[in-house]
C-alpha cells in the first residue's frame, strides 16, 4: 500500500485521491496486507487507521497529519518524518517509532486500540509535549519518550516546564512499562532541576516499571 503514490503492483491513494475522501473514520489496509509506505504528505480532519501485516515506514519529507490515529501492524512501524498527530494509539509486534516534532502528542485510544504497545520491541516517542492517559507496554524492550528539539529539558511531574519537554501530568510512570534501565537524563521537575535519576518514592514507580528517556 502506497499513501501518496500511484505505484504498480500497489494500492495507491495519492493526496488528491485523500482529499476527495469524506467520512467519519477512514481504515487504510488489513490484517492480510502486506507493507505500506507514506510517501507524501497527508492530511486528515478526521480520524486515520492503518492496518497491516508488515512494516509500515515514511518517505524523506512525508508525513502524516490527523487528529487521531490508529496503528495495528506486525512492524515494524517508523514514521520519523514530519508528523501532526494529536491521538496516537498503536498495536505492533515489531518496534514502533513515531516522531510528532513540535506537536503535542497524547496516548491515547482510537479506533478500539488503547495505548501503545509491542512484543517485547522498542518504542520510541518524539513529541515536545507529550500526555500519557493510556499505557505504555514495551514488554522487554527499551521504552524512548525524548523531546523533538535539541537542549530541551524534561519535565515529569504536575507542571508543565516552560521552553522545555513536559513528559505528563500526574503519575505517568506508572503507564510507562519497560524491562530495561531506569529513567535518566536532564530532567526537571515543575521547571527544577532535579536528580538525573528520580527516586522511585517521588514519581511513584512501582517495583518492574522502568523507562528510559534522551
Amino acid at each position: 500500500i502506497d499513501l501518496g503514490t500511484n505505484t504498480i503492483g500497489r494500492l495507491g491513494l495519492t493526496k488528491a485521491e485523500f482529499d476527495l475522501v469524506n467520512c467519519g473514520r477512514l481504515r487504510v489496509g488489513s490484517g492480510t496486507a502486506g507493507a505500506m509506505d507514506i510517501s507524501a504528505t497527508i492530511v486528515r480532519s478526521s480520524p486515520l487507521s492503518l492496518i497491516n501485516a508488515s512494516a509500515i515506514t515514511e518517505s524523506i519529507s512525508a508525513g502524516l497529519t490527523a487528529p487521531a490515529l490508529r496503528i495495528s501492524s506486525t512492524g515494524p512501524v517508523n514514521l520519523a518524518q514530519a508528523n501532526g498527530v494529536t491521538t496516537l494509539a498503536a498495536s505492533t509486534t515489531a518496534s514502533f517509532t513515531l516522531s510528532n516534532g513540535d506537536k503535542a502528542l497524547v496516548v491515547g485510544t482510537v479506533d478500539g486500540v488503547t495505548g501503545v504497545t509491542t512484543s517485547n520491541s522498542d518504542i520510541t516517542l518524539t513529541s515536545n509535549l507529550l500526555a500519557i492517559q493510556q499505557a505504555l507496554n514495551a514488554g522487554t524492550g527499551a521504552l524512548t519518550l525524548q523531546p523533538f528539539r535539541d537542549a530541551w529539558g524534561v519535565d515529569l511531574g504536575d507542571g508543565f516546564a516552560p521552553g522545555g519537554f513536559t513528559a505528563l501530568r500526574g503519575s505517568w510512570p506508572e503507564r510507562a512499562r519497560s524491562d530495561r534501565p531506569p529513567l535518566t537524563g536532564s530532567i526537571l521537575r515543575d521547571g527544577r532541576p532535579v536528580s538525573p535519576t528520580p527516586p522511585k518514592r517521588s514519581y511513584g514507580f512501582r517495583p518492574g516499571a522502568r523507562t528510559s528517556a534522551l
